[in-house]
This record gives structure tokens, C-alpha cells and sequence, in this order.
């Protein structure tokens, strides 16, 4: 990989990591709007069905509602897994490199 690549990817992996934990954090705002804003009881008519348990306090929720929280978690959490891998292989990579040994060098 050339110089400019190196820096390309040590820069993507950061940026991945820390977008996925402030997104993963944001969820942590729509679990509190979500605690103190949505009914502690099943109602059907408005589709609330579909109970979340917040720190021991049930309150039911759309099936949008459910999905955008999941899916907010998932997507940072993915992020950050990503983020974390990359930065871990291009800095095994540069450390290899560095030091004159290949993989396969005696």
C-alpha cells in the first residue's frame, strides 16, 4: 500500500470509530425521551404495542419507534466495530512494515 493510501485508512478508521460511538451515545437521549414520554401501558388503537424495558420500567412503543432505536443502536455499534478494526489492521500493518519484517521474513 502506498504512503497516501496509509493515510487514507488512518483516517477512515478514527472517524468511523468515533462517528459510531457518538451515534451509539445519541441512542442513550432517545432511551431517555422514549423513558419519560411514552405510556407504561399497551394501546392497541395507537399501535403501542410493542414493550421496551428501560431500566426496569416498561413502556410500549410503535413498531417505528422500535425499529429507529434498533437500528440507531445497531448502525453505531457497527460503526465503531468497523472503525476500531481498520484502525487496528492499518497500525499492524504500519508497525510491520516499520520494522523491516514482512510476515514471511527470517
Amino acid at each position: 500500500m502506498n504512503s497516501l493510501g496509509k493515510r487514507i485508512w488512518r483516517g477512515v478508521g478514527p472517524v468511523l470509530f468515533f462517528s459510531g460511538l457518538a451515534i451509539w451515545l445519541y441512542t442513550a437521549t432517545i432511551w431517555d425521551t422514549y423513558l419519560h414520554t411514552l405510556p407504561r401501558v399497551a394501546d392497541s388503537r395507537l399501535g403501542r404495542i410493542y414493550p421496551r424495558n428501560i431500566h426496569g420500567i416498561v413502556v410500549f412503543q410503535t413498531h417505528a419507534e422500535e425499529r429507529r432505536l434498533d437500528g440507531t443502536m445497531f448502525t453505531g455499534f457497527a460503526l465503531a466495530l468497523l472503525g476500531g478494526g481498520i484502525g487496528t489492521l492499518v497500525e499492524r500493518r504500519s508497525r510491520r512494515s516499520s520494522t523491516g519484517k514482512g510476515r514471511w521474513a527470517s
